[in-house]
């Protein structure tokens, strides 16, 4: 990766031993008589495990996601799964009700409250706004990275949940749903399936993975290696046990508002624990891909985010699960497309000019700059989103009508009680209005901050 791109930000261990090995080479070149000690020759070797090791994780993440994507594009073999899965899971929700039930015995309207704030720090719309916020504040690295993260964690959790198909607890047996429309705190209304908790996947992830970019960058180890590195500072054992701590109340939060079983929460917590180790490993990967230059970039997210959009598995009945993973799969092609088009702004240089000018984390001007920055840019992010939204609900069926491919309302068809027709041409909608709004976060937002000199 060149100098001056954002992955330069966060020199992690082994970018630090190949540094090091590289001024070792050339002293050794400019010296003869200077040899390596015993200490250096150790240092290679990790170094070059290091990078086997960041092969053979790239291979097998890729494979890994290859499978899956191959799984959700034939109906043949996710339907297997769910035939074998789904019934196994049917059965454990059921035993996992008494705990549900028992849990909701302490229920008061205090903690009915925040439990149902916390569910809504966890939702899309909390992290479509938050992953600006980041970006706005200057932590270009931690905002790109968290964004295709995050992207991958929707996608997979919501594609699992209808490619199984699983139940949420039965309302109708004791479990009480808890939701800010009910008065009496019980409802029917199974908007999507249970399994897993995608609340679970994505707290976890996200937080745990904010702990792993900070504490990686104050060169405590690299790779999953960083969260047990933690003991040599208290900032970050404390950093580690509050986020532990909230996570945990996430995952409490699902059972007490009736929203999921034991199994859906233990199931997303493990799934969790798996995106969050493959993805440490190949973030600096990731980030060097989406700082790249070449044109090659924008084109291979557009075909990809087609193709996520296409191998998503159906479930049994319609739920919104789809629309969440069309929405962000959008945001982050935004992202890319932005960052390929305006690297100036998402340079080392740049992240380094935005901090020095907000200055620390805990002042009053870091409160002012990005308060001016995110007031001007949610206006700016509000306003295109509903002119592009309606632009391309006039454009996208023209295209499809040019083209002779059939499609229509599907969301339309079915309230009307008609059977739909083709392609839902809502898809590639939601996919182009949210691709818009990612890149108004990270190109035009960035100009209009320029001309304002914000």
């Amino acid at each position: 990766m060149s100098q001056g791109r954002g992955g330069a930000l966060r020199p992690g261990f082994r970018k630090v031993l190949a540094q090091r090995l590289f001024e070792l080479e050339q002293a050794t070149r400019d010296d003869a008589t200077q040899l390596y000690n015993l200490q250096e020759r150790a240092a290679f070797e990790r170094g070059y495990r290091a990078a086997v090791q960041d092969v053979l994780v790239l291979v097998g993440a890729g494979l890994a996601g290859a499978a899956f994507l191959t799984v959700c594009l034939s109906p043949a073999l996710y339907q297997k799964v769910r035939e074998k899965v789904r019934p196994w899971v049917v059965r454990q929700v059921e035993l996992g009700r008494p705990w549900v039930i028992w849990i909701q015995r302490f229920r008061h309207p205090l903690l009915d409250r925040v439990h149902l704030l916390a569910a809504n720090s966890c939702g899309i719309i909390f992290y479509i706004t938050a992953l600006p916020f980041l970006f706005w504040a200057g932590e270009l690295q931690l905002a790109r990275q968290l964004t295709s993260f995050m992207a991958t964690c929707i996608y997979v959790g919501n594609a699992v949940k209808d490619a199984i198909s699983a139940p949420r607890p039965d309302w109708k047996k004791g479990v009480r749903l808890v939701s800010d429309g009910a008065s009496d705190g019980s409802s029917t209304d199974d908007m999507e399936y249970g399994l897993p908790s995608t609340h679970t996947i994505n707290t976890v992830c996200m937080w745990l993975y904010i702990f792993y970019f900070y504490a990686s960058s104050t060169s405590y180890g690299d790779g999953i290696s960083v969260y047990w590195n933690t003991w040599r500072s208290p900032a970050l054992q404390m950093m580690f046990c509050v986020i532990l701590t909230w996570c945990t109340f996430i995952m409490y939060g699902r059972l007490y508002l009736g929203m999921h079983s034991p199994i859906d929460v233990a199931v997303g917590f493990g799934i969790s624990m798996v995106l969050l180790h493959v993805y440490a490993a190949v973030d600096d990967f990731i980030d060097a891909w989406m700082t790249a230059t070449t044109a090659f970039v924008p084109a291979y997210q557009s075909a990809f985010a087609v193709v996520l959009c296409w191998t998503y598995p159906q479930g049994l009945q319609r739920t919104p699960s789809y629309n969440y993973a069309v929405y962000f799969t959008g945001v982050c092609l935004g992202v890319v497309t932005g960052v390929w088009r305006c690297p100036h702004h998402h340079s080392v240089a740049a992240a380094d000019a935005i901090k020095a000018v907000r200055g620390p984390l805990a002042s009053t001007g870091f409160v002012l700059f990005v308060g001016r920055r995110f007031l001007v840019g949610l206006v700016l992010v509000l306003a295109l989103r509903a002119a592009s939204k309606e632009i391309l609900k006039l454009l996208v069926p023209r295209v499809f009508q040019i083209l002779g491919i059939p499609c229509s309302d599907h969301e339309a068809k079915q309230k009307e009680g008609k059977d739909p027709v083709g392609y839902n041409v809502l898809t590639p909608t939601r996919l182009l209005n949210y691709a818009v709004v990612g890149w108004t976060v990270v190109e035009p937002c960035f100009d209009v901050f320029e001309w304002l000199r914000i």
